[in-house]
């Protein structure tokens, strides 16, 4: 089925915003409401008494890793007159992070029926959480690589927005960077986790600026758009 470069901009930018919204629930506010660091009796707790929200965080995962790989795909499309190659890699690399986090999400969804039982589950329960957060951060790091290599096609634009492509960019190698400090050097976990906090609003604008862009850019003539994707 053909998808012109208008709807694939819609399809993208709506996408990568509904993920925004649906993260901030399924990590957001279960990982920092419910669940206690290196307390696993508490989450336990915590997360048996809440026992539908975080199987609807489980579940919003899911959308989530369905939604990421079609961005992937209708970002190749979109982009891939800019420079191919790029396009085609860095697509590919979202689709690898995608089943990254599916297969972290595993973890969780392994949590579920230990939340059946009792309290002695606990030490279980804070390994699995420990599981998908290790994945996931690995999962990142390709994800930090897409970015990078999104961000040097949008800087291909024949229009202002191309310079948002050095913001991308640079939450990229944010990405790449901080989650290889969170592996390599554990022992400074609270202070990696503070520059991250610092760094969270550019990473987060990278993103959710081009899922705007793309929804604008979706809407617009298809001469338009042609114009502005000419190398």
């Amino acid at each position: 089925m053909y998808l012109s470069k208008r709807t694939c901009g819609l399809i993208t930018g709506t996408s990568v915003l509904v993920m925004a919204v649906i993260a901030m629930f399924s990590y957001g506010y279960i990982f920092e409401k419910l669940i206690v660091k290196n307390n696993g009796i508490e989450t336990f707790n915590n997360l048996k008494s809440a026992y539908g929200v975080f199987v609807a965080g489980i579940f919003g995962w899911g959308i989530i890793f369905f939604l990421d790989v079609l961005v992937a795909c209708s970002l190749y499309v979109f982009f891939k007159d800019l420079n191919y190659k790029i396009s085609l890699f860095s697509s590919i690399l979202r689709i690898l992070y995608s089943f990254g986090l599916a297969y972290a999400s595993l973890h969780l969804l392994d949590i579920v029926p230990l939340l059946n039982g009792n309290i002695d589950n606990h030490e279980a329960v804070l390994l699995k959480l420990k599981a998908f957060e290790l994945t996931w951060v690995k999962s990142l790091i390709i994800f930090g690589f897409h970015l990078i290599g999104l961000g040097v096609v949008v800087v291909k634009l024949k229009s202002n927005f191309n310079k948002f492509g050095y913001l991308i960019i640079f939450s990229g190698l944010c990405y790449v960077l901080l989650n290889l400090l969170k592996i390599s050097l554990p022992l400074l976990g609270e202070r990696i986790m503070m520059v991250e906090l610092i760094l969270s609003l550019p990473m987060a604008m990278a993103e959710i600026g081009l899922g705007f862009w793309l929804i604008i850019k979706g809407g617009s003539t298809p001469e338009a758009l042609r114009k502005e994707l000419l190398v």
